[in-house]
């Protein structure tokens, strides 16, 4: 495991061009990147045992200059991994080469425990990461069921609805939704649609297989 964020940058001789990777438009004509790079990866973070235990948070902040070096414009982050601070070091590394921030797609998202300061969280990770301004801020999820740092994955609030995988299922396999989001020019984005090679144990936990 690293243990210092990467100062050297160079673009890979056996990298991809950029502009060949699908862009695509936003409602308000910003092209974004079609294809980007996770960031989630840290341990310990507020998600219990669902941070990861192959990656350490300098590793994750390496793999960003690396995947900088070979074509990858688009990176998302979110304050619930605890690496933001190390991301904006990466994000510097690659600015300071050869990349200007123009050419970088960088989403960030707010947590659970800040729903009601979204301003806040938002002004946080441009902190972090170091930057005047963020590509795109979502809310991650659609629920506020806060996690504490270092709770039990099964830690669930009082008052929280059970996650229930069959309704979710049915609502997002709705074509009509699919057809509205493109018709109205939102963007639906994919999680993970390769699967996630290196965490299988974890998606069949939840009940999903690749």
């Amino acid at each position: 495991m690293s243990t210092e964020i990467r100062t050297d940058f160079s673009i890979a001789a056996d990298g991809i061009d950029p502009k060949t990777v699908p862009m695509k438009k936003l409602f308000n004509g910003t092209e974004m990147p079609g294809i980007g790079m996770g960031t989630f990866g840290s341990p310990g973070i507020g998600m219990g045992t669902f941070g990861s235990d192959r990656f350490a948070l300098e590793d994750i902040a390496n793999a960003v200059v690396g995947a900088a070096e070979v074509g990858f414009r688009h990176f998302d982050c979110a304050s619930v991994y605890d690496n933001e601070t190390l991301i904006g070091q990466a994000f510097q590394t690659i600015m300071k080469g050869s990349i200007p921030r123009e050419e970088l797609w960088i989403t960030s998202k707010v947590w659970n425990d800040m729903h009601d300061d979204v301003i806040k969280s938002c002004k946080q990770s441009l902190k972090d990461l170091q930057l005047d301004y963020l590509d795109l801020f979502l809310v991650h999820w659609p629920f506020p069921n806060y996690h504490a740092p270092g709770c039990d994955v099964d830690a669930r609030s009082p008052d929280a609805k059970p996650y229930i995988h069959d309704v979710f299922m049915k609502t997002w396999r709705q074509q009509e939704l699919f057809d509205f989001a493109l018709e109205n020019k939102i963007q639906p984005i994919g999680f993970c649609p390769i699967g996630s090679p290196t965490r299988p144990d974890l998606g069949r936990s939840l009940g999903f297989e690749w």
